[in-house]
């Protein structure tokens, strides 16, 4: 249904791309059946974050009216640089160029809104940087991590299974024995790039099945024969590093920067806060 701000049209692009931010945020630490029992509250959330966007762009018109064409031109190039150089202003429709550098234009003034409402906004001392870090220790652990390598193959639709079970297991024999794992997967594996090695990686970086047999391994053994969605392994644990906690001074800056945008962030909140309780957001039903 359209939204109007202060008599403004919310561009649904707005929604739509606060709707896939979230939606990505939220999937990263949320299970599928959860997503879909939260959708509405996504969606619902999607939609006042796009309304305070636009809350913010019109208090950043009203702080920079006019944008500087040099810099709306540099920032046009570096959209043109992000699609890979090939296509120049020349390439198009001046309408469409417009509409382009109107958007960097938009962009550009809310930056500089932010940064203007948020340059009183203090960092955080060492001392709150420490407290922070002694107070969340168990975030600051570096995870455990493996090296590990694979031989992958794949049944043919009308293979017998007995048989590959069976070409399975002999090619785990040759793994134990052979003192060249990559030699053996050169020369059975379907997934061969680098003889197999998957290098170093954290769980989270493989799918669940492969990370469970994978890290139940101890450095030198081959697994037993394992399927996972891709078909059918044998892996072998080449190392492994246990979860170590991290010193603060190798996270200080990272703390610093984080506790710095919080309260960035909580000034803006407090901002547009305040702001909506002056504008004017109207809702109208969907046309039948």
């Amino acid at each position: 249904m359209p939204i109007t701000v202060n008599g403004e049209l919310l561009d649904k692009r707005f929604i739509d791309q606060e709707l896939e931010t979230l939606t990505e945020r939220y999937s990263r630490n949320m299970s599928p059946q959860e997503m879909t029992e939260r959708q509405a509250q996504i969606a619902s959330d999607a939609k006042e974050n796009a309304i305070e966007r636009l809350i913010l762009i019109q208090e950043a018109r009203k702080a920079f009216p006019a944008v500087p064409p040099a810099e709306i031109d540099q920032e046009f190039e570096k959209l043109i640089k992000q699609y890979g150089g090939k296509t120049t202003e020349a390439d198009i429709p001046k309408d469409e160029a417009r509409k382009l550098k109107d958007g960097l234009a938009e962009g550009i003034r809310l930056e500089k809104y932010i940064k203007k409402i948020c340059k009183d906004v203090p960092a955080p001392t060492e001392e709150e940087c420490l407290a922070y870090f002694n107070e969340h220790k168990d975030e600051f652990k570096s995870p455990e991590m493996v090296h590990a390598s694979h031989i992958l193959r794949q049944p043919q639709r009308d293979e017998n299974m007995g048989l590959f079970h069976a070409a399975m297991q002999n090619i785990r024999e040759q793994a134990i024995k052979s003192p060249d794992f990559a030699q053996v997967a050169r020369q059975h594996s379907s997934c061969n790039d680098n003889g197999g090695d998957l290098g170093w990686f954290p769980r989270g970086a493989m799918v669940e099945s492969f990370e469970n047999a994978v890290f139940s391994l101890e450095p030198g053994q081959v697994s037993n024969v394992f399927q996972t969605e891709f078909g059918f392994h044998v892996a072998k644990v080449h190392e492994k590093r246990p979860s170590a906690a991290v010193e603060f001074e190798k996270v200080r800056k990272d703390i610093r920067k984080a506790l710095h945008e919080e309260r960035k962030n909580d000034e803006i909140g407090r901002i547009v806060d305040r702001l909506r309780e002056s504008c004017r957001i109207e809702e109208a039903p969907d046309k039948a």
